[in-house]
């Protein structure tokens, strides 16, 4: 019979019981926190840049959309769906400190990425403020 070790959720070290890293450590502490801190920075990335593709992309008429940007919009989705994988690994191991800094840093990189996600403009809204300036523009 094999020993199982367990994870302690308030504990100041960290082992990786469900992935075989039983030895708690506060290196393996530090890193999950860095990495669960990067993973959520990067999902958020990915999110946002999806927002913004998928509204781009459905701006184009259906027939008009191509398998190269329906591609990259696939290739952002595997993305999202390796670190939300990555993300729950993270998360079923952890321990408070890994929780908290999931929580944290999600609530910040969604600030952060509304923040600095280039304005969208849709076709049909550029047009109707076109109008808009030349109707003005006229007297």
């Amino acid at each position: 019979m094999t020993d199982v070790c367990d994870a302690k959720i308030f504990d100041d070290k960290l082992s990786l019981p469900r992935i075989g890293l039983c030895t708690e450590s506060l290196s393996t502490l530090i890193i999950c926190i860095i990495t669960t801190i990067v993973v959520q920075g990067l999902r958020h990335y990915l999110w946002d840049l999806t927002s913004v593709k998928k509204i781009e992309i459905l701006s184009i008429d259906s027939d008009k959309r191509t398998w190269e940007q329906i591609g990259h919009i696939m290739l952002i989705q595997f993305g999202k769906t390796t670190l939300w994988v990555f993300s729950i690994l993270l998360i079923v191991n952890a321990n408070i400190w890994v929780i908290l800094a999931h929580m944290i840093s999600d609530v910040i990189f969604s600030g952060i990425f509304i923040k600095t996600t280039k304005k969208i403009i849709h076709k049909e809204s550029a047009i109707i403020t076109k109008k808009n300036m030349i109707n003005k523009i006229k007297f």
